[in-house]
């Protein structure tokens, strides 16, 4: 069975003006972005910086997949070439487009790749997340940074040698290349496509809303005292604990641990009136897997670690639950502020070891995590989810 070719015909079919067109003019308010943001940085904007940033990757993931479409659309209509045309010309065109289609979808895959490597999860205009493609490594950051700024910079050369060609059988050749793919209006349709698209994307920040909470000053972590307790404290594994934390940013989830903290755990499923919690956590240690966004967390508008350098938490009053787990009502200390935590976890003894695995969820404008401009919680999610895996064993 055989399939039908398509005719050949001189102009290129509507479908693909359309997506010529759009493409040409989304690239546009891709540039502008990139630029917007940069002027960001540089006015030390930093939540107007990722929120562009974020709807630059939301809007490569939209140009790579009309590309896409528009590759598959070529494939099946093709476009008989220019009559009268040299064969080197032919043949240079035919290179220009192929190297300009391949730029154009190397772009966007190395900016995801960069943005996997870099462990910030590309988000398409917060709808859906999309998977890392690699592992978070710097060193694989930085190749797809150069490797991304290579192809844009080639893509302009070749995008401006197509043009100037343009220019040539339009205005000295009058041989008619251009009206096969469009005319002034579209040329026009193409721009206001690009205005529309940086007037939709170039959101400001909304306006901070404090949020009134109940909040208690507290004493710095460890220097609160706890009642007695006759339960010996569990010896605790650190090398196989973990504390770790995720966030949402741009719409996508980000993860994080601390990786130095202390804990005083006294626990009997038989004796809650007599277990105790108390854990101290060193809030410089927080590890994101990326180093500018570990040292704006220690900054004053995050943890604030120069005054506040530790958070704690402790919990006396604990409950059974009826699937067999348990619930611990505590208080959770950041930046001086003291607000109760709720803490529900698992306990498995077996042999004389523990297995304690647990959450909690955290809201961090409460505690005045991120303040200023991080209020905005439309790029920055407010709650915070903080889970549990210790490992430790029974004291004699």
């Amino acid at each position: 069975m055989k399939f039908r070719t398509p005719p050949r015909q001189s102009n290129y079919h509507p479908v693909a003006r359309w997506l010529h067109w759009i493409i040409a003019g989304l690239l546009l308010a891709q540039y502008v972005l990139a630029e917007l943001a940069e002027l960001a940085e540089h006015n030390k904007q930093l939540v107007q910086q990722l929120a562009l940033l974020a709807n630059h990757k939301s809007l490569g993931i939209t140009i790579l997949v009309l590309v896409a479409i528009r590759i598959g659309w070529r494939l099946t209509h093709p476009v008989a070439p220019l009559a009268n045309q040299p064969c080197w010309q032919k043949r240079l065109a035919h290179v220009t487009h192929l190297l300009i289609y391949g730029l154009i979808v190397l772009l966007p895959i190395t900016g995801w790749l960069m943005s996997s490597a870099s462990s910030y999860p590309v988000s398409w205009f917060q709808v859906w997340t999309l998977p890392d493609l690699v592992a978070a490594d710097e060193a694989l950051e930085q190749f797809f940074i150069q490797a991304h700024a290579l192809c844009w910079y080639s893509l302009l050369t070749l995008l401006a040698l197509h043009i100037l060609a343009t220019l040539k059988h339009q205005l000295i050749d009058h041989d008619g290349l251009f009206a096969r793919m469009g005319s002034a209006t579209w040329l026009v349709g193409s721009l206001l496509i690009s205005a529309v698209a940086v007037t939709l994307l170039w959101q400001q920040p909304s306006t901070p809303v404090a949020i009134d909470n109940a909040v208690t000053k507290a004493a710095e972590p460890g220097t609160v005292s706890l009642p007695d307790s006759s339960l010996s404290p569990w010896l605790i594994d650190y090398p196989q604990s973990r504390l770790q934390f995720t966030g949402t940013q741009a719409g996508a989830e980000f993860s994080g641990r601390f990786t130095t903290w202390q804990a005083d755990l006294r626990f009997d499923p038989d004796q809650l009136d007599k277990s105790r919690f108390e854990v101290s956590i060193d809030l410089a240690s927080a590890d994101t897997r990326d180093q500018q966004r570990d040292d704006m967390l220690r900054t004053e508008a995050f943890f604030a670690i120069a005054r506040h350098p530790n958070a704690g938490f402790i919990a006396t009053d604990f409950s059974r639950l009826a699937d067999g787990s348990f619930s611990s009502q505590g208080e959770l200390t950041i930046k001086g502020q003291r607000l109760p935590l709720r803490f529900d976890f698992t306990v498995q003894i077996a042999d004389s070891q523990v297995l304690l695995t647990g959450r909690a969820v955290i809201d961090r404008i409460a505690f005045g995590i991120g303040t200023g401009e991080w209020l905005d919680t439309d790029w920055v999610g407010q709650m915070v989810e903080v889970d549990v895996s210790l490992t430790a064993a029974l004291p004699d």
